[in-house]
């Protein structure tokens, strides 16, 4: 390698003390001159963006700190890396030593490490079962003191057999009961949160009534019923690519640019980009011939943002993030940025104002409110599978009895611990059956004009579908009578004239645990939003920002490792995770913070789980009040005329726990 090529990557490589450094440290790591620019990438996107910015000039002390990080990284490798010594077997340490004493010293307790694998936060890890044996057990094992025998009856319906296998001695991993039982949990049914408040609460459905509303929906199960496992790498480029072109004809559209430039080639002159971003800007083939170039912002001051949140001073990037940018590759080893265009507001959605007046003020609403319930599992308790978060929330759907029920999966998770555990001793399906259905059924009883819909979840067993965009529930064998609606995952359905999106994966969560956030000055700001304090504005509003401006309902490429299997994702049918209009109602369930706010014009809510691991979860009650009919008698130019919903203005959201 010769010095050129450092030169070529490092412009500062001109100064011969830094360009010696750089020589050293190719030499020393066995590094290329490319793999050293990357390394300094990543070193500066590791650092705080006030450092970043110091360290942006390269400078020699810089380059002292750059082979400082790599041989941290160097040598935290070769200590992984050494194996332990042939044939010497580590003892754990005890006070008991060799078991001579045969227990009758008092043992330190050892600290259980806390897990973050899978979706079982922060629970404690199993230890480690390839110890030396003593010559006589530690201890006898201990059985758990917690014994179902019912799968969560209630009144009126007779009890089943039970699910979790009674046998006398349990596994040493199972789980602790929960401190307290759930029906003597602290502050049950508490409002938590509440949007428009100024709005009145409904009362429901009449009591014996037919349903009040209608829902209506798109979906085809033959659309969504494809054999996943047969992807091609030729077809998820390609699809991929798609992704990138039609995201480009959205810029295009709405910033009016006539033409789109390729970052590979150089330029003296600035040019637009749209692409997908991680470290590197990647164009599809049609756009700049699908290649990769590293990707550099402008030092503070110059670089710009136009077309984000008011009052927000910066972007968000993670990986797969579709992003128009300009600036120019001047010595075509990388291009730098200098103005970020944001996506522009996707379209509303409208009604026509003989329909929107038909479906408020027809003889079924009759100018009255539409309720709405929303939760999302899972619906039992680590410790259990009695399911009673769910028959709570039963209990009050009985009593409320909204126009609607949303229900998002998981129904039967595979990632709770008793089935992880082998200790179910029924089928998923005879479980669902027994526990959800029948309580579903209790709802049909008791309000008639209550209509449920079920989305379920890549974690769910009673599902034949694995992966997502994920089909819906196969109604055979699940014991649902026809009133309940079974809708894919994702799924955009309307409540008469309201339109209401939902899925299930946590992309928030997700999105935030791989977004890196890059400030840059507002393009045009505006003179009477006052300056936010914090230059990220609300990253809550941000992530579901990122969820509406790419049009997509998981937009992060490739998923997260560790949250992979709650994805599977299917790359080569991305289509029917688009979104074609901003919907009136999001709902994502994340483990993130339960809210309901407003974003663009759409109301993006986050009900939370219904139960969180040991403890009760939350659930969402949505009011939708009617429009003000008198807007469209005064207006007489409206008639015939499309009118957007404006659904964020006139509902209520309330997130309770259960």
């Amino acid at each position: 390698m010769s010095d050129d090529d450092l030169r070529a990557v490092f412009p500062a490589a001109s100064d011969p003390a830094i360009l010696t450094e750089l020589r050293s440290m190719t030499q020393v790591y066995s590094l290329s001159a490319q793999d050293l620019f990357y390394k300094h990438e990543a070193f500066l996107l590791s650092r705080p963006s006030g450092l970043r910015t110091k360290l942006s000039t390269f400078t020699l002390d810089v380059a002292r700190e750059l082979r400082k990080e790599i041989q941290r990284e160097f040598s935290a490798k070769r200590v992984t890396a050494t194996p332990d010594k042939v044939g010497v077997r580590k003892r754990p340490i005890s006070s008991d030593i060799g078991g001579f004493l045969d227990n009758l010293t008092p043992q330190r307790p050892s600290r259980q490490r806390l897990s973050n694998a899978g979706n079982l936060v922060n629970i404690p890890s199993p230890q480690n079962k390839f110890t030396t044996p003593s010559r006589t057990p530690t201890a006898a094992p201990v059985s758990s003191a917690y014994r179902p025998t019912k799968l969560g009856v209630t009144p009126g319906r007779a009890a089943p057999t039970s699910p979790i296998s009674g046998g006398e001695s349990e596994s040493p991993g199972d789980l602790k009961p929960a401190s307290q039982p759930f029906r003597s949990r602290p502050q049950p049914l508490q409002l938590l949160e509440t949007l428009n408040p100024h709005l009145t609460t409904g009362d429901g459905a009449p009591h014996g009534s037919r349903p009040r509303v209608r829902i209506t929906g798109t979906a085809d199960s033959k659309d969504w019923d494809y054999r996943y496992m047969f992807e091609k790498i030729s077809v998820r480029s390609e699809a991929l690519d798609e992704q990138i072109d039609e995201f480009a004809e959205v810029i295009k559209e709405g910033y009016g640019l006539a033409d789109l430039g390729d970052p590979h080639l150089p330029s003296e002159d600035d040019i637009y980009v749209a692409s997908a971003t991680a470290l590197y800007l990647q164009s599809s083939r049609v756009l700049g011939g699908g290649h990769v170039v590293p990707l550099r912002f402008a030092p503070a001051g110059e670089l710009k943002v136009r077309g984000g949140a008011p009052g927000v001073r910066g972007f968000g990037l993670f990986p797969g993030a579709l992003v128009c940018v300009k600036g120019r590759n001047g010595g075509g080893s990388a291009f730098v940025v200098n103005e970020v265009l944001q996506p522009p507001p996707i379209e509303p959605v409208a009604t026509p104002r003989d329909d929107l007046l038909n479906y408020q003020q027809g003889e079924a609403l009759g100018g009255l409110p539409i309720s709405v319930h929303i939760a999302a599992g899972p619906y039992s308790l680590d410790t259990d599978l009695l399911y009673e978060p769910l028959e709570a929330l039963i209990d009050i759907a009985c009593d409320e009895r909204p126009d609607v029920l949303v229900m998002l999966g998981p129904f039967v998770d595979a990632a709770h611990p008793l089935i992880q555990a082998g200790q179910l001793s029924v089928s998923p399906v005879e479980l669902f059956r027994e526990q959800v259905a029948a309580l579903i059924a209790r709802v049909h009883d008791a309000s008639p004009a209550t209509l449920v819909v079920l989305v379920p979840s890549v974690r769910d067993l009673i599902s034949k579908h694995a992966a997502y965009p994920q089909a819906m529930l196969d109604r055979e064998g699940l014991g649902l009578s026809k009133k309940v609606r079974l809708l894919p995952n994702p799924s955009t359905f309307n409540i008469n004239e309201v339109q209401i999106a939902v899925a299930s994966p946590d992309i928030l969560f997700h999105m935030r645990r791989e977004e890196v956030f890059q400030r840059a000055d507002e393009a045009e700001p505006d003179p009477t939003t006052p300056a936010n304090p914090n230059p990220q504005g609300d990253p809550l509003a941000n992530l579901v920002r990122h969820v509406l401006g790419h049009r997509h309902f998981y937009p992060l490429f490739p998923p997260p490792e560790k949250d992979a299997s709650e994805v599977n994702l299917d790359v080569t049918h991305w289509h029917q995770l688009r979104m074609d209009q901003a919907p009136d109602v999001l709902v994502l369930p994340s483990r993130l913070k339960h809210f309901a706010k407003t974003v663009d014009g759409t109301l993006a809510i986050n009900p939370g789980h219904l139960s969180r691991m040991n403890a009760p979860g939350t659930f969402t009650k949505i009011t939708i009040h009617p429009s003000d009919p008198k807007a469209f008698e005064d207006n007489t130019e409206l008639d015939g005329d499309l009118v957007t919903n404006d659904v964020f203005d006139r509902a209520r959201t309330e997130i309770w726990r259960i």
